[in-house]
């Protein structure tokens, strides 16, 4: 989408441009009429618009926009105590780590544990049965599993259904290139908050959390024995078979 809004382009000296280990970042000024600032940096903070145009192949994304008047520039009395002037400079920074739109998103695996309860009445230290190991844990390596929409238009409606659920359907990520089977995601929430854009508009940032455990193949689909040391399925007292957790549809 090109921009409509009538302005001068980068002034002389920029843009800028910073390339480091962890991404980068770059830096434009823009000349415009000062009655056209807000237009100007409306378009300039929509995409693709908001992508740096010098080196789109790093997919850069506007996430700051400064408005000054422009150095010299003539003014004038704009009423009710105002002023305006001829000129407006817009100082735009982007950043490979900056904000996106709901296209453009984050997403990366963290390393967690998980604890499993061992009962002191199944487990001893001695073949007679007489010395019990007492109450202890398991630690079960697991991973949290983020996906992060910087700026969504509304709050999705599985932030506030998912917690608890497990996936029954195959979830492949963003970007990231792998895919989780089902029953192998722990929706645990999304941390959600509102920001505005430079025209004004309400979004909203959203971090999905899932918790990955892989438990010899079986996900969150079983307990663990401690007297066996693998997973297995339980049963209630009328042999019903028990699921530890229920499942959904994840559409992230």
């Amino acid at each position: 989408m090109a921009i409509t809004t009538p302005n001068d382009g980068d002034m002389q000296g920029w843009p800028k441009e910073l390339y480091v280990l962890k991404g980068s970042a770059f830096e434009r000024k823009i000349r415009c009429a000062w009655g056209d600032r807000y237009a100007l940096a409306t378009e300039l903070d929509t995409y693709p618009n908001s992508i740096y145009p010098y080196n789109t192949d790093v997919a850069a994304l506007i996430h700051s926009i400064k408005i000054d008047p422009e150095k010299k520039s003539e003014s004038s009395n704009a009423g009710a105590g105002m002023i305006a002037y001829r000129h407006a400079i817009l100082t735009c920074n982007y950043s490979t780590q900056g904000p996106s739109t709901a296209d453009l998103v984050s997403e990366w695996i963290t390393p967690g544990l998980s604890g499993v309860k061992i009962p002191t009445d199944t487990l001893y230290w001695d073949t007679n049965a007489t010395d019990p190991v007492g109450t202890g844990q398991r630690l079960v390596p697991i991973a949290t599993y983020n996906l992060k929409y910087h700026r969504l238009a509304a709050v999705p409606a599985s932030t506030l259904i998912l917690p608890g659920y497990i996936n029954s359907n195959t979830v492949t990520t963003k970007i990231l290139g792998i895919s989780f089977s089902a029953g192998f995601l722990l929706y645990r929430g999304a941390p959600v908050s509102r920001t505005l854009t430079a025209a004004g508009i309400t979004m909203f940032e959203v971090t999905h959390n899932c918790s990955y455990a892989y438990n010899n193949g079986f996900g969150w689909t079983r307990f663990f024995n401690p007297a066996t040391g693998t997973f297995a399925v339980v049963y209630d007292k009328t042999g019903t078979l028990v699921a530890p957790y229920q499942s959904a549809v994840f559409s992230l």
